[in-house]
């Protein structure tokens, strides 16, 4: 029985977990921080994508130093989060990604983090989440870059 006959739940059963395993396309990302996640929000509208579908969103982190990674985990952890660690960006020459997850001057090497979630991303919960997250650099050795979406090519969604 749900409490309060759905009220609070909006009668909507729980997004199926997507994995990110090649099949995801890129919809949409909000690495700039300058750039509005609702004008984000709009091109990945525009681009096809219904916005009331899931998507796999990944909120990406470099972290600056590996005694505050336990840290970092626990936080995205309470806020839903898997978090992946890639040790070095994936992105290539003027990606915002490699700005700060490659080499230092003293040979060591900053690592990446991501914190995955499937959810309906919103105008609300992108921007609650860039706040959050964001907030996390004052506590923690971490420069929070911003988040991407991935969501199943339009041929593979379910009708």
């Amino acid at each position: 029985m749900r409490l309060f006959g759905g009220v609070f739940g909006r009668g909507r059963p729980a997004a199926v977990p997507l994995v990110d395993d090649g099949t995801l396309r890129l919809v949409g990302s909000g690495l700039d921080p300058v750039r509005g996640d609702s004008a984000v929000l709009d091109d990945v509208a525009r681009a096809g994508h219904d916005l009331t579908e899931p998507v796999l969103v990944r909120q990406l982190f470099t972290l600056h130093d590996l005694a505050d990674r336990p840290a970092l985990v626990a936080a995205l952890a309470e806020n839903g989060y898997d978090v992946d660690q890639v040790v070095r960006a994936a992105g290539g020459a003027g990606d915002p990604r490699d700005s700060e997850a490659g080499d230092r001057a003293d040979g060591s090497c900053a690592e990446q983090l991501v914190g995955r979630k499937t959810q309906v991303l919103t105008v609300l919960s992108a921007s609650q989440a860039r706040a959050r997250l964001t907030g996390l650099e004052t506590r923690l050795a971490v420069h929070y870059l911003g988040w991407e979406a991935l969501a199943p090519p339009p041929a593979a969604r379910p009708a």
